[in-house]
């Protein structure tokens, strides 16, 4: 008799402690996804920044009749304008379509769903980064050039 209540005793704990337990790791993982969307969310302004200076930069650069333009370089620079908005775009799109699952999905799908969701925001994060490294050495090859040009 008390084996049968100390099992019963034990079932129960096993029971009531599965649940959670995994409510706790759907928790954590939910906040580790949210983590890295809280250190790229600041980097969002400087994306807008970074491209209003490229622009800039280049405006600049043309209206400076004094040397040939590089138009190589514009291309570059376009093309790392369109990386930045690009980055600004998928995190806009994340942010749009990410949703904490609620409790009526089930502890597998939830999980698969947070680790899928948590690679598309470290991919948003990298590519962040990325866009931002281009322009920071595209603005860095337009004040060398307007320097270049002070010099002469």
């Amino acid at each position: 008799m008390k084996l049968k209540l100390a099992v019963i005793a034990l079932s129960f704990l096993a029971i009531s402690c599965g649940p959670n337990e995994q409510e706790q790791k759907r928790i954590e993982k939910g906040e580790s996804v949210m983590a890295v969307h809280d250190d790229v969310m600041p980097q969002m302004g400087v994306l807008t920044k970074k491209r209003s200076e490229i622009k800039d930069a280049i405006q600049q650069l043309k209206a400076d009749t004094t040397q040939p333009f590089d138009s190589a370089w514009e291309e570059k620079a376009v093309e790392v304008m369109v990386k930045l908005q690009k980055a600004n775009d998928d995190m806009m799109d994340w942010m749009h379509e990410y949703r904490y699952p609620d409790d009526k999905v089930s502890f597998d799908d939830a999980m698969t769903y947070m680790e899928e969701q948590h690679q598309a925001i470290s991919d948003v994060r990298d590519q962040t980064e990325q866009a931002i490294k281009d322009a920071d050495e595209i603005l860095k090859q337009a004040a060398e050039k307007a320097h270049n040009h002070e010099n002469e």
